[in-house]
Order: structure tokens, then sequence, then C-alpha cells
């Protein structure tokens, strides 16, 4: 997938796109991430309404040679952190807008795998109901155990050059080390709109 369209006009740092181009990746919380190393898998999320759901498959971001970069109102970046922060957030929750990223290992290849080609005709044929991210979402129908996970990368929405990288599937062991680096990073107090829409809903 070429990377002169959208990704740099959302300021992807070209580092970072290297380390997530051509691969297939499962984007999740820190809370995700603990969920999947307690199931051994990465399972569909509840309340999540998207056509892959629909499908009974899990999302994945596919940046293999089907997807496309299609300029659209949405763009991957947002599960970087903040599409992950977004409902903490709102509720007065001061979560870090950090989202952890999941690479499945390239030599896997099943046929529940959806690529982003096919994820698109599917949503064409329902005329763009449910949504996806077009041109790069594909989906894994029924779980994808850890074991087919072999690379964990961390990304905070407010730094995404200080990403980091762990050559790992997800264990306990690694789960650690991922939280002990989100503690890490600087606290994300909440804006002042923010602030605002948190009052406005609580006087609803």
């Amino acid at each position: 997938m070429d990377n002169s369209g959208t990704n740099r006009e959302h300021d992807v740092p070209d580092a970072l796109w290297a380390v997530l181009s051509g691969h297939r990746w499962h984007a999740t919380s820190l809370d995700g991430l603990r969920g999947i190393v307690d199931s051994g898998a990465i399972e569909i999320r509840p309340g999540y309404n998207g056509l892959c759901k629909s499908l009974g498959a899990v999302s994945l971001f596919d940046f293999g040679p089907t997807a496309v970069d299609i300029k659209s109102g949405g763009h991957w970046k947002e599960w970087c952190g903040s599409q992950q922060a977004a409902s903490a957030r709102a509720t007065g929750v001061p979560q870090k807008r950090v989202g952890v990223w999941l690479r499945v290992r390239d030599d896997y290849a099943d046929d529940r795998l959806i690529d982003a080609g096919a994820l698109r005709k599917i949503w064409k044929e329902t005329e763009g109901k449910p949504n996806i991210i077009p041109g790069v979402e594909g989906g894994h129908r029924g779980p994808l155990a850890v074991a087919e996970l072999d690379q964990i990368v961390v990304i905070g929405a407010l730094d995404l050059p200080a990403y980091r990288v762990w050559d790992a599937m997800p264990s306990t062991e690694v789960l650690e080390e991922v939280s002990d680096h989100i503690d890490n990073l600087p606290a994300e107090p909440l804006c002042g709109l923010e602030l605002a829409y948190f009052r406005a809903r609580q006087n609803q």
C-alpha cells in the first residue's frame, strides 16, 4: 500500500508506517490486551457493530497487497490510541490515548482470513452498511489465537514517533512490560472541551 496519500496527510511518521506496512494487525487497548492474554485469543468485541461483527469475524487492519488508500472521513490513525480511549474520556475518565497493535504472523494462512479486498467487495454488496474502514480493513472469521500473533506495537496518539515494539506473542510477561511502559507515559488530563462535554452529559 502506497504511503503517499492520507497517511502523510494525517502526520503518520514514515518509520511507524514502515513497521505496519505489508502486515495484518488487530488494534486494541491495554484492557483489550489483558482480555486477549486471559482468553488466549482475539474475540469479537461486545458493542462493536461493524461489518466484521455481522460476519462473525474479528476486525483486522490489512496493509497487504489488496489494501488501497481511500480518502474518506475516517483514517486508520484514529486507532493509534484516540479511538481506544474515546469511551472512557467521554465519561470523565482521563484514560491515556494509547493503542496496542498485534501483528498476525505473515505465514499464517487460513480460509477464515478475509483480506482488505474481499471485505471491501462484501461491503459494496451491502451498499456500504454496516461500516468498515474502507481500503484497509480485513477480518478473521471466529477467534484468532494468540499463537498466530508475533509482534506488539504500542502507539501513543500524542507522540506517534515514540512507538515501541515487542517482537513477541502476547503473554503474561509481555503484558506486564506493556502495562509498565504505558503507566510511565505522561498523564493525559481531560481538556476543556472534553470536560464541557462530560458536564453537559451529566446535566442531561
